[in-house]
């Protein structure tokens, strides 16, 4: 099991099972919900601050598209572009739309409250897909650490043949009307070596850049800090049509997005690669050796700050 959280509450796997959310709190006041369709991050509130886009449907391109939140991307983010005989995975894989997820398990304390929440979902549980014939466990365990809200996951290989893995989180920060957001240079220095033509939707990323470690956004008086793991690229991004015409590195937005809402939204994901995941450069976990399981292991941590210059995130 995941390491990260102590002192486990004294709600029972049968109560468990018949929840859809759970609400975890830090000692501040922080919240998050969780739902336990697709492990999906509906909300989160740092410091009275509403940090993510609460999930919805609204209207893209003519579509009905969920957005908001966080939702994690397995097996893989972005498109299963190779396939495997002639199937391929829907975008950013099936995890996020499943309903066998489960809740394993809560953590908290009598004076405190619930602060972590453990999920899992395992391939005995799912129907089968003939494009990812594997053997696999994910957990999920969100929890608060103070106020700084860490998101850990495990992608465990429980089958006889090497396992290919693209695993991605894929948050959705709010941004308020008629404010101002900067971005990390390094997706300057991206954007620009890869002639990307902002006049046009941003059905692809903004920018993406390497950036293992440290890095975050600035959006009005707050700068979002995050802290990553397991992932060598940040990818930037955003279908709000709101952010289809702007100039990197700071933009300000203003009206309604088609009329629905007065906010905003824009994606800084860490992602896996850029090739599919499928190939040679991508992460393969090894088969299980006797009873020994291989497993590769994603950290992400996002905290505020309100003094925090974006240009010392990166250093």
């Amino acid at each position: 099991m995941i390491d990260g959280a102590q002192q486990i509450s004294r709600i029972s796997h049968e109560e468990l099972g018949e929840l859809e959310k759970v609400v975890i709190t830090s000692p501040s006041g922080d919240k998050a919900v969780i739902e336990r369709h697709g492990a999906w991050v509906k909300s989160l509130q740092i410091d009275g601050t509403d940090v993510f886009f609460p999930r919805t449907t609204i209207s893209v391109g003519g579509e009905e598209k969920q957005r908001g939140g966080m939702h994690i991307c397995f097996p893989q983010g972005g498109p299963d572009s190779i396939g495997l005989d002639g199937a391929r995975l829907p975008q950013h894989g099936f995890a996020r739309d499943s309903d066998n997820w489960e809740f394993e398990r809560v953590f908290g304390t009598e004076d405190r409250g619930l602060h972590a929440v453990l999920l899992t979902l395992s391939s005995d549980d799912m129907k089968s897909y003939p494009s990812y014939p594997y053997n696999y466990m994910v957990e999920i365990l969100y929890m608060f650490a103070a106020s700084t809200f860490v998101a850990k996951a495990r992608v465990t290989n429980q089958g006889d043949s090497p396992m290919p893995v693209g695993f991605a989180f894929h948050p959705y920060y709010l941004v308020p009307e008629d404010v101002i957001v900067s971005v990390p240079n390094e997706f300057v220095t991206s954007l620009n070596s890869q002639k990307r033509e902002l006049g046009k939707p941003l059905v692809q990323p903004i920018g993406t850049y390497s950036g293992i470690g440290h890095t975050g956004l600035s959006i009005g008086n707050r700068v979002i800090q995050i802290t990553t793991a397991g992932f060598p690229l940040q990818v930037l991004w955003s279908d709000d049509p709101h952010f289809n015409r702007f100039s990197l590195p700071t933009v300000k937005v203003n009206g309604g997005m088609n009329g629905q809402t007065a906010n905003h939204y824009l994606c800084l994901e860490p992602f896996p690669n850029y090739e599919d995941f499928r190939t040679d450069n991508g992460v393969w976990i090894p088969p299980q050796h006797g009873n020994s399981h291989y497993w590769a292991d994603y950290y992400m941590r996002i905290e505020l700050s309100p003094k925090t210059p974006i240009s010392s995130l990166s250093n």
